[in-house]
Protein backbone atom coordinates (compact mmCIF):
# COMPACT_ATOMS: atom_id res chain seq x y z
CA UNK A 1 0.00 0.00 0.00
CA UNK A 2 1.53 3.33 -0.99
CA UNK A 3 0.27 5.24 2.09
CA UNK A 4 0.63 3.07 5.25
CA UNK A 5 -0.09 6.14 7.41
CA UNK A 6 -3.74 5.90 6.32
CA UNK A 7 -4.15 2.76 8.43
CA UNK A 8 -2.72 4.59 11.44
CA UNK A 9 -4.96 7.57 10.79
CA UNK A 10 -8.00 5.32 10.55
CA UNK A 11 -7.18 3.36 13.73
CA UNK A 12 -5.92 6.32 15.77
CA UNK A 13 -9.24 7.62 17.10
CA UNK A 14 -10.31 4.12 18.16
CA UNK A 15 -7.01 3.55 20.00
CA UNK A 16 -7.23 6.90 21.78
CA UNK A 17 -10.74 6.15 23.05
CA UNK A 18 -10.07 2.56 24.11
CA UNK A 19 -9.73 3.40 27.84
CA UNK A 20 -13.25 4.89 27.79
CA UNK A 21 -14.73 1.48 26.96
CA UNK A 22 -14.18 0.09 30.47
CA UNK A 23 -17.47 -0.10 32.33
CA UNK A 24 -18.44 -0.16 36.01
CA UNK A 25 -16.50 -2.63 38.13
CA UNK A 26 -13.25 -2.14 36.23
CA UNK A 27 -11.74 0.41 38.59
CA UNK A 28 -8.33 -0.24 40.06
CA UNK A 29 -6.70 1.06 43.19
CA UNK A 30 -8.20 2.11 46.49
CA UNK A 31 -11.91 2.28 47.05
CA UNK A 32 -12.87 5.96 47.04
CA UNK A 33 -14.27 7.51 50.19
CA UNK A 34 -17.96 8.45 50.10
CA UNK A 35 -18.62 11.73 48.38
CA UNK A 36 -20.02 14.66 50.30
CA UNK A 37 -23.60 15.60 49.53
CA UNK A 38 -25.04 12.29 48.50
CA UNK A 39 -28.37 12.88 46.82
CA UNK A 40 -31.13 13.80 49.22
CA UNK A 41 -29.37 13.22 52.54
CA UNK A 42 -30.04 15.79 55.28
CA UNK A 43 -26.92 17.89 55.82
CA UNK A 44 -25.85 20.57 58.29
CA UNK A 45 -22.72 22.73 58.19
CA UNK A 46 -20.74 24.53 60.91
CA UNK A 47 -17.68 26.77 60.51
CA UNK A 48 -15.11 28.43 62.73
CA UNK A 49 -11.90 30.32 62.05
CA UNK A 50 -9.97 27.02 62.21
CA UNK A 51 -12.24 24.26 60.93
CA UNK A 52 -15.22 23.51 58.68
CA UNK A 53 -17.61 20.69 59.49
CA UNK A 54 -20.35 19.09 57.40
CA UNK A 55 -22.61 16.42 58.85
CA UNK A 56 -24.87 14.13 56.81
CA UNK A 57 -27.47 11.83 58.31
CA UNK A 58 -28.77 8.65 56.76
CA UNK A 59 -31.12 6.96 59.20
CA UNK A 60 -29.21 6.66 62.48
CA UNK A 61 -25.80 6.91 60.76
CA UNK A 62 -24.08 10.29 60.97
CA UNK A 63 -21.16 10.97 58.63
CA UNK A 64 -18.89 13.91 59.49
CA UNK A 65 -16.50 15.66 57.11
CA UNK A 66 -13.98 18.05 58.70
CA UNK A 67 -11.37 20.20 57.02
CA UNK A 68 -9.07 23.14 57.57
CA UNK A 69 -10.98 26.41 57.09
CA UNK A 70 -8.04 28.15 55.43
CA UNK A 71 -7.03 25.44 52.92
CA UNK A 72 -10.10 23.15 52.66
CA UNK A 73 -7.70 20.22 53.16
CA UNK A 74 -9.15 17.30 55.15
CA UNK A 75 -7.75 17.07 58.67
CA UNK A 76 -5.35 14.13 58.56
CA UNK A 77 -4.92 13.44 62.29
CA UNK A 78 -7.79 15.21 64.03
CA UNK A 79 -9.38 13.84 67.18
CA UNK A 80 -13.13 14.36 67.46
CA UNK A 81 -15.29 14.11 70.57
CA UNK A 82 -19.03 14.26 70.04
CA UNK A 83 -21.84 14.97 72.44
CA UNK A 84 -25.50 14.76 71.51
CA UNK A 85 -27.71 16.65 73.96
CA UNK A 86 -24.75 16.62 76.40
CA UNK A 87 -24.40 12.81 76.19
CA UNK A 88 -21.11 11.39 74.79
CA UNK A 89 -21.39 9.81 71.36
CA UNK A 90 -18.84 7.31 70.00
CA UNK A 91 -17.14 8.34 66.78
CA UNK A 92 -15.03 6.27 64.35
CA UNK A 93 -12.33 7.70 62.07
CA UNK A 94 -12.71 6.35 58.51
CA UNK A 95 -10.01 8.38 56.79
CA UNK A 96 -8.52 11.87 56.58
CA UNK A 97 -11.29 14.27 57.52
CA UNK A 98 -13.97 11.54 57.48
CA UNK A 99 -15.72 10.25 60.60
CA UNK A 100 -18.84 8.22 61.36
CA UNK A 101 -21.08 7.92 64.41
CA UNK A 102 -24.28 6.02 65.19
CA UNK A 103 -27.08 8.07 66.69
CA UNK A 104 -28.91 6.44 69.60
CA UNK A 105 -32.39 5.08 68.86
CA UNK A 106 -33.84 7.48 71.43
CA UNK A 107 -32.59 10.44 69.38
CA UNK A 108 -35.37 10.74 66.85
CA UNK A 109 -38.36 12.85 65.99
CA UNK A 110 -36.96 16.19 67.19
CA UNK A 111 -34.07 18.61 67.00
CA UNK A 112 -30.94 17.71 68.98
CA UNK A 113 -27.81 19.70 69.87
CA UNK A 114 -24.58 18.17 68.57
CA UNK A 115 -21.28 19.52 69.95
CA UNK A 116 -18.07 18.55 68.14
CA UNK A 117 -14.77 19.06 69.98
CA UNK A 118 -11.97 19.11 67.35
CA UNK A 119 -8.29 18.74 68.23
CA UNK A 120 -5.45 18.64 65.72
CA UNK A 121 -1.89 19.25 66.84
CA UNK A 122 -2.00 22.47 68.87
CA UNK A 123 -5.33 23.67 67.43
CA UNK A 124 -8.51 23.11 69.44
CA UNK A 125 -12.02 24.28 68.62
CA UNK A 126 -15.64 23.38 69.31
CA UNK A 127 -18.31 23.42 66.64
CA UNK A 128 -22.01 23.10 67.23
CA UNK A 129 -24.89 21.89 65.07
CA UNK A 130 -28.59 21.40 65.53
CA UNK A 131 -29.55 18.03 64.06
CA UNK A 132 -33.12 17.84 62.83
CA UNK A 133 -34.01 14.16 63.24
CA UNK A 134 -37.64 14.50 62.24
CA UNK A 135 -38.62 12.39 59.21
CA UNK A 136 -38.51 14.28 55.94
CA UNK A 137 -41.92 15.11 54.48
CA UNK A 138 -42.83 13.11 51.37
CA UNK A 139 -42.05 14.79 48.05
CA UNK A 140 -45.31 15.18 46.09
CA UNK A 141 -43.41 15.48 42.80
CA UNK A 142 -41.71 12.11 43.24
CA UNK A 143 -43.36 8.72 43.22
CA UNK A 144 -42.03 5.71 45.11
CA UNK A 145 -41.11 3.48 42.16
CA UNK A 146 -37.76 1.70 42.10
CA UNK A 147 -34.79 3.56 40.63
CA UNK A 148 -32.43 0.68 39.97
CA UNK A 149 -32.99 0.93 36.22
CA UNK A 150 -31.78 4.50 35.76
CA UNK A 151 -29.33 6.94 37.21
CA UNK A 152 -29.22 10.72 37.48
CA UNK A 153 -29.06 11.24 33.70
CA UNK A 154 -32.17 9.17 32.93
CA UNK A 155 -32.78 5.61 31.82
CA UNK A 156 -29.79 3.62 30.71
CA UNK A 157 -30.03 2.42 27.11
CA UNK A 158 -27.90 -0.22 25.43
CA UNK A 159 -26.59 2.42 23.00
CA UNK A 160 -25.56 4.91 25.71
CA UNK A 161 -22.11 3.32 26.08
CA UNK A 162 -21.50 3.20 22.33
CA UNK A 163 -21.38 6.92 21.57
CA UNK A 164 -17.61 7.47 21.88
CA UNK A 165 -16.60 4.21 20.16
CA UNK A 166 -19.09 4.94 17.38
CA UNK A 167 -17.64 8.41 16.85
CA UNK A 168 -14.16 6.92 16.77
CA UNK A 169 -15.16 4.43 14.07
CA UNK A 170 -16.85 7.15 12.01
CA UNK A 171 -13.76 9.34 12.29
CA UNK A 172 -11.55 6.46 11.18
CA UNK A 173 -13.78 5.68 8.20
CA UNK A 174 -13.81 9.33 7.17
CA UNK A 175 -10.00 9.46 7.31
CA UNK A 176 -9.76 6.24 5.32
CA UNK A 177 -12.15 7.55 2.64
CA UNK A 178 -10.25 10.82 2.42
CA UNK A 179 -6.98 8.93 1.97
CA UNK A 180 -8.46 6.72 -0.75
CA UNK A 181 -9.76 9.74 -2.67
CA UNK A 182 -6.35 11.42 -2.50
CA UNK A 183 -4.66 8.21 -3.66
CA UNK A 184 -6.99 7.83 -6.65
CA UNK A 185 -6.54 11.47 -7.64
CA UNK A 186 -2.77 11.13 -7.48
CA UNK A 187 -2.82 8.01 -9.74
CA UNK A 188 -4.87 9.61 -12.55
CA UNK A 189 -2.57 10.66 -15.41
CA UNK A 190 -2.33 14.34 -16.18
CA UNK A 191 -3.73 15.39 -12.82
CA UNK A 192 -1.69 17.40 -10.33
CA UNK A 193 -2.30 17.02 -6.65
Amino acid sequence: MPFPWIKLLAAGPALLLAPAWAGPGHEHGETPLPALAAAGLPRQVAESELFELAAEREGRRLTLYIDDAATNAPLAQAELRLTLDEQPLAVERLGPGLYRAELPAAASGAEHALAVDVREDDRIDMLGLTLDLRPAPPDPDHDDHAHADHGPAGPATPASGLLLPGLAVLGGLAALAWGMVRTRRARKPGRAS
